[in-house]
């Protein structure tokens, strides 16, 4: 990866909106409905503010530390020692936040389209994919990655408004029929998976053209509502289209395109949403992959930042075909143990937040006494 390479606010805008929606759009909205019920699009728009927080941190510490990547102005403040006890930790979890991802769109083929192909032919497929796109750097992925998720988001829209005469809106009541519980539970679920994985744009947004006069903040919060709104959209599509059932159905967008049929015109489109599901994975494998190489790299000292994308690659392989011996195993993970692996996420944020506000005193105390 070059050092020198940057990337405009528009594809920064892109690279983030494909990032949090990718293959959450097909995956996140079950394991919702599950826990909240009824109310999971409410759940959706609650941890949706949360993830408005974290970006906001995120903003400010890159407008603390603009021109270097998380890992490395963590060690300005904190010493190497310090560094390594917390950011190993953080490595162990993005590399696994990896392998999930891999194995989940290996599961979903497996079990809904290709049932008789090994699982890891799609891993293997997608993580070499995976692995050239980071290679060759930053830049291609940003101007990849926006017609990729322009492709994604028409066609969401594109099942959803055909879906239309299948839907029943009073299968969205009884609303809060079971109290807050569930949808406090569908909250935690869905800013663990992935509003709390924003954290990894600390490493991202600093590649971000610095000479631009446009103020890039915003979009990214506007993507962010955007976001939110699609995919409140999505699950309530879900429950209105299946009822009492959508908490059964586990791929729901996949689902809701399978009830589509219009004779003579559009059959079987729920190929279109495969289609949309791997691209979608391929691009968070990517931005996960490029985040897991560049920190590490950094956190090391290495002269070649590209030194350790195909090994990375290769154990990340390794890891997503012997993690999980069944299905119910990996989405058990997936929606009970990931949630909590991804909100300690939030530990180094922290940390430095705490050490860059301290430091930002300090220097205004020092600054006050030579006056």
């Amino acid at each position: 990866m070059n050092n020198k390479a940057t990337i405009s606010p528009q594809q920064v805008t892109l690279l983030f909106l494909s990032f949090i929606t990718s293959s959450a759009i097909v995956f996140i909205p079950n394991p919702v409905i599950q826990a909240a019920h009824n109310g999971a699009w409410l759940s959706m728009l609650l941890s949706g503010l949360c993830g408005m927080l974290m970006l906001a941190l995120v903003l400010y510490l890159y407008r603390q530390h603009p021109s270097i990547v998380f890992v490395q102005y963590f060690r300005d403040m904190f010493g190497a020692w310090f560094t390594v006890l917390v950011i190993v930790p953080f490595l162990l979890s993005l590399f696994m936040m990896t392998a999930n991802i891999t194995q989940g769109l290996g599961l979903f083929l497996t079990s809904s389209m290709m049932v008789e192909t090994p699982m890891y032919i799609f891993h293997a497929f997608t993580l070499v994919a995976a692995a050239l796109t980071v290679r060759a750097g930053i830049e291609v992925m940003a101007r990849m990655f926006g017609l990729l998720i322009f492709i994604v988001i028409v066609t969401v829209a594109f099942v959803l408004l055909f879906a239309i005469p299948d839907y029943d809106p009073g299968a969205l009541l009884p609303q809060f029929n079971d109290g807050w519980k569930p949808i406090a539970y569908g909250t935690y679920l869905t800013y663990g998976w992935p509003y709390s994985e924003i954290f990894l744009f600390t490493s991202i947004f600093c590649f971000v053209r610095t000479d631009t006069k446009k103020k890039w903040t915003k979009p990214l919060y506007g993507a962010l509502v955007f976001h939110m709104l699609v995919f409140s959209i999505v699950i309530a599509c879900t429950i209105m289209t299946f009822g009492k059932s959508a908490a059964e159905r586990k791929y729901s967008l996949y689902e809701v395109a399978r009830v589509i049929e219009i004779t003579g015109i559009f059959e079987r489109i729920e190929s279109i949403v495969g289609i949309t599901l791997i691209a979608g994975s391929y691009m968070k494998i990517s931005i996960c992959l490029f985040v897991l190489n560049l920190t590490a790299s950094r956190l090391f000292n290495l002269k070649d930042d590209r030194l350790l994308i195909y090994p990375i690659t290769v154990a990340i392989l390794f890891l997503s075909v012997t993690m999980f011996p069944t299905e119910s195993e990996a989405f058990e993970c997936w929606t009970v143990v990931w949630p909590f692996i991804a909100i300690c996420f939030s530990v180094p944020l922290l940390l430095a937040l705490t050490g860059t506000v301290v430091r930002n005193i300090r220097r205004r105390g020092q600054a006050s006494r030579k006056h």
